[in-house]
């Protein structure tokens, strides 16, 4: 069953914020954004390749912020 916006802000807002999953996510959300980020200005890598690493990078950065928009607490990301 899909839940509406307001489920997922109170389910996702009820996460504290040292719980492990919590961490656990905050952390392969910010390896993968870092990654595909540094793939995407890797000179090495043909611009097919930087081009679908950057919106790989965009495309997880907007679920990041979506997360955060629906009350999940996480932290900024790392520059």
């Amino acid at each position: 069953m899909r839940m509406t916006d307001e489920q997922l802000r109170m389910a996702l807002g009820g996460v504290g914020e040292h719980e492990p999953e919590l961490r656990a996510l905050q952390q392969v959300l910010g390896e993968l954004i870092a990654d595909d980020d540094s793939a995407a200005i890797n000179s090495a890598l043909t611009p097919e390749a930087r081009a679908y690493n950057c919106g790989r990078a965009a495309a997880l950065s907007d679920a990041r912020s979506f997360l955060v928009e629906m009350g999940l607490k996480l932290e900024a990301p790392q520059e």
